[in-house]
């Protein structure tokens, strides 16, 4: 473990021990003084309780039976039966509750019982009497003795109650005030430990600490020129201070070497505009030539191959084409492209030639497409698979070809012409143009919007 770390350790334990300890004990003094206080108050109080209502109710007997002596009736009998009734259960509950005190307490008690007991039987012989003198006969010689035991007896057990009480007390009064003195060491060392720990908060984290603050404060980029900080002490702010330090010396020869690779990294950053400001330009001239080129061999308004490149295109097929390899030509004409631009002006011309070029892109995917001049384009196909392919071809033209153009208020009908003619037998281009270009003249002459194929006729 890091020593540092451990000094530190170390140290807090003995500080929150310290105070756990004293808490502790703080803690139980207070609980044991208000505990004891608790129990001898309880005592006395529940004990004087009991013997008073004891004695209260021997009271009220002998008052009862004094009344039916006095003034001999059928009520005052009934009514110190019902007060001794009264005076024995409240001797019960003390003679119940004898185990809570101690042996002298309870042997008093019992012997309190017999008295209960003569006056029990002294009550039957009332009830069973055969007249008053009978009964003021055995008030006097039995009654007023057993009442006279009594409050001997409940006189006897206050005095136990009360020795037996005085000596507990006695004995709690010296270890409270042991306690007491331990309460009052407790709270002296904790008022100790605070004014100790006030002082080492100051003394040996704040201001260090503000001293370290105000230091590194004092970083600025690029360089460090600050003073170290001084602390002679051994503890764990010493060492935090060397480490700063530490870290300060470190930092100035990062701060150096910051700045070397900053200017290198500066230097390599123009280099790098540089050679991406060339690169830039050559992909700009190279885009440029691109263009030019892909203009020089399409056409302007519908980006198919203009007449010089496709027919250069077609003109080195024929001439390398592997053997068993044929090819079809399409010669495409849109019927009545005059009336178009008479009806819906040249604008509207140009855009059914856009329609058309688009419709070839869907019908001929993969095919060389190419635009004459005009309302004339060209098609050719290399390498078909079978007559039936290029009949869907030109079928599918004429069907897309054939739509209402324009607005709501003025529109023409659309629709092509186109000639056919396969390589088959031909050996140059010529040829093959002349022979599509009948293919179309008979489309046209013979109805229009239809294909024909050379060969047919």
């Amino acid at each position: 473990m890091n020593p540092i770390k451990k000094s530190i350790k170390k140290k807090a334990a003995a500080i929150y021990g310290t105070v756990i300890v004293l808490c502790a004990l703080l803690l139980f003094s207070m609980l044991y003084c208000l505990d004891g206080y608790r129990k001898n108050m309880k005592f006395y109080t529940d004990s004087y309780y009991s013997i008073s209502q004891v004695s209260a109710s021997a009271n009220e007997y002998k008052s009862a039976m004094g009344e039916y002596a006095d003034f001999d009736g059928e009520y005052y009998l009934s009514r110190a039966q019902q007060k001794f009734r009264t005076a024995k259960e409240k001797f019960s509950i003390l003679y119940n509750n004898r185990f809570e005190y101690s042996n002298s307490i309870r042997y008093v008690i019992e012997s309190a019982s017999s008295a209960y007991s003569g006056l029990d039987v002294s009550m039957k012989k009332i009830g069973n009497a055969a007249g008053s003198e009978e009964v003021c006969e055995i008030y006097n010689t039995e009654i007023k003795e057993y009442v006279s035991r009594i409050y001997s007896d409940v006189d006897s057990i206050m005095d136990a109650v009360l020795k037996d009480g005085n000596s507990s007390y006695e004995k709690f009064d010296v270890s409270s005030k042991v306690v007491q003195i331990l309460a009052i060491v407790a709270f002296v060392a904790m008022i100790l430990l605070l004014v100790y720990s006030i002082y080492f908060m100051h003394k040996k984290i704040v201001t260090p600490a503000c001293d370290i603050y105000e230091w590194t404060r004092l970083f600025k980029d690029g360089y460090c020129d600050m003073a170290e900080l001084k602390y002679d002490t051994e503890d764990e702010i010493g060492k935090l201070a060397e480490s700063f330090n530490i870290v300060k010396r470190k930092l100035t020869e990062a701060n150096a070497l910051k700045a070397q690779y900053d200017d290198l990294v500066r230097k390599l950053n123009t280099e790098e505009e540089h050679k991406k400001n060339f690169v830039q330009q050559l992909y700009t001239e190279k885009r440029d030539k691109e263009a030019i080129s892909t203009a020089a061999k399409h056409d302007g308004l519908t980006g198919l191959y203009n007449r010089r490149t496709f027919d250069g295109i077609v003109d080195e097929y024929i001439t390398k084409r592997p053997t068993g390899a044929e090819g079809a030509l399409f010669l495409i004409d849109m019927d009545n492209f005059k009336n178009v631009n008479d009806t819906l002006g040249h604008l509207a011309g140009d855009e059914a030639l856009k329609l058309l070029a688009g419709n070839m892109r869907v019908v001929f995917n993969g095919a060389y497409l190419g635009r004459y001049g005009g309302d004339e384009f060209i098609v050719f196909v290399a390498n078909y698979k079978s007559i039936e392919e290029l009949e869907a071809y030109a079928s599918d033209l004429c069907e897309k070809m054939y739509v209402r153009f324009g607005s709501e208020d003025k529109d023409v009908q659309l629709a092509v012409s186109i000639g056919v003619a396969i390589t088959d037998g031909i050996t140059e281009y010529s040829e093959l143009y002349m022979k599509a270009d009948r293919a179309l003249y008979y489309s046209k002459e013979h109805g229009r919007n239809q294909y024909k194929f050379e060969s047919t006729l």
